[in-house]
């Protein structure tokens, strides 16, 4: 009777132990999880306390640009604007317009007003187009904007003089070197930004306006090409839009151009290795991202943006200063060549 008392006392005991424990190990994981949840809270206290000074900055930037009232500061106030409430407004049109009146000859400034104009209900792009077309006739991105304004509206009698607009065009400009050099001349050395740090702004709020281009992608469908004269109208498209001076609009060019020429073809060719060239670019960046967007590295850009008037050009500088190749080695494979 003792041993039985006894083993059941012990067991009682072992029992007791396991609950002990198994209790113990849940308040250590409550006490864990209440520590992480309270971790996560600093860091997202931190990070919106940063959020609400890097806006307070950029603010008070914004004011000094447009006090300074010369058209590079207006302009860049203006793309602050967007920057800060994530699209174009009423307010940062107005700011580009007021830039326009004081430089009524400058492109990259017209284009600028334009690009914010289109996205903006009730605002009439069609005087602005003109006004561009009439300083840059050889450049295509006023029949770009005008040929997403037909589609929009439904109008295809527009389309078509409009697909013949783009295809007399020699190339596709945003004057991406000549915005970014300018606004963030404009923009350094006011509320305590440098000129690097200004070119990092003004290239993101620029990215921003450059997504609007998506539609490229469907422009000269099938039905547009079946006849050789529309075919060959598309071909002058798609060669336009390689004659970009940014990557994204060359990007949509060769995507074109490789549905408008046979296979096997040395048009074809040719496109595919400049794809090809594109994608390995594109990798780069992506590879060596941290690299890339060092503050050395955006010194560097920022030094590049008066040499050379494109985006591609100063990219490619910029990777050699890096010490990174430029040009896809014969063993780097495009996965989709042609796709």
């Amino acid at each position: 009777m003792i041993l039985v008392l006894a083993a059941a006392s012990g067991c009682a005991t072992i029992d007791n132990w396991k609950q002990e424990h198994r209790e113990a190990a849940v308040r250590r994981g409550q006490a864990e999880a209440a520590a992480t949840r309270e971790e996560a809270l600093e860091a997202d206290r931190a990070s919106k306390a940063k959020q609400t000074q890097t806006i307070a900055q950029l603010r008070h930037l914004q004011s000094e640009l447009v006090t300074h009232g010369d058209a590079d500061s207006l302009a860049a106030g203006a793309l602050l604007e967007t920057l800060l409430v994530g699209f174009p407004n009423a307010t940062a049109l107005d700011l580009t317009t007021r830039a326009v009146g004081r430089a009524p000859e400058r492109t990259d400034l017209v284009l600028l007003q334009l690009q914010q104009c289109e996205t903006i209900p009730g605002c009439n792009a069609l005087p602005l187009e003109v006004h561009l077309r009439a300083l840059d006739p050889h450049n295509g991105i006023t029949w770009i904007y005008a040929l997403f304004r037909a589609d929009r509206e439904n109008r295809p009698q527009d389309r078509a003089a409009v697909l013949a607009g783009l295809a007399r065009s020699s190339r596709v400009d945003l004057y991406w070197s000549r915005t970014v050099f300018h606004l963030a001349s404009a923009m350094s050395g006011k509320a305590g930004l440098d000129f690097g740090e200004a070119v990092r702004r003004v290239i993101a709020s620029e990215s921003g306006l450059s997504a609007l281009f998506e539609p490229l992608a469907g422009i000269c469908g099938a039905q547009e090409t079946e006849l050789p004269d529309a075919l060959i109208r598309c071909r002058q498209i798609a060669a336009a839009l390689r004659h970009a001076d940014t990557g994204l609009v060359e990007a949509y060019g060769t995507s074109l151009a490789i549905r408008l020429w046979p296979s096997g073809s040395v048009e074809r060719q040719a496109v595919i290795a400049e794809r090809r060239a594109l994608r390995y670019r594109a990798d780069l960046l992506a590879r060596h991202a941290a690299q890339i967007n060092s503050a050395r590295a955006v010194r560097i850009l920022a030094g590049l943006l008066p040499q050379y008037p494109t985006e591609q050009g100063v990219y490619r500088a910029l990777f050699i200063r890096l010490g990174l190749n430029p040009d896809p080695p014969a063993h780097w494979i495009d996965l989709q060549p042609e796709g």
